[in-house]
């Protein structure tokens, strides 16, 4: 009688972060520090959201665009702690795309409440781009394993 061993292996890869999870959490960084930096200088006030305006970096804010920032970089990270799934990835890139082109040609409107300037709509087009292209690169890599 002969015994037969077997030897299982258990391989732990855990979650490899790809080029559209670190693209998104530092987009999602930077929307995050920015906001915070500018509720620390201009407070919550209680009576009004749209003054007083500060200038954070290359960005203008308000307390309310301070809070949106605040509000999208913590979604941005934590999607870029999720499991790969491109959807979620280019559909933020997209919002983040549209909301900086309609701030870049239509900046006066908007400018009283959220304190908008060019340099946001730009800087949320760039960010967008970038997003885009960490998916891209994610799926080549993906495609080729």
């Amino acid at each position: 009688m002969s015994t037969v061993h077997t030897t299982t292996r258990v391989r732990n890869v855990g979650m490899q972060p790809s080029p559209a999870n670190v693209v998104t959490g530092g987009v999602g960084a930077m929307l995050l520090v920015l906001g915070v930096v500018a509720l620390l200088r201009t407070g919550i006030p209680s009576d009004t959201l749209t003054s007083p305006t500060v200038t954070v970096g290359w960005l203008t804010h308000t307390p309310m665009l301070a809070l949106l920032h605040v509000l999208f970089g913590v979604a941005l990270i934590s999607s870029a702690f999720a499991e790969l799934t491109t959807r979620p990835f280019l559909s933020a890139a997209s919002v983040l795309g549209l909301t900086g082109i309609i701030f870049t040609i239509e900046t006066g409107a908007l400018r009283g409440p959220l304190a908008l300037t060019q340099a946001h709509g730009v800087t949320y087009v760039v960010a967008a781009v970038l997003m885009a292209l960490g998916v891209a690169t994610t799926r080549g890599i993906a495609n080729r394993r």
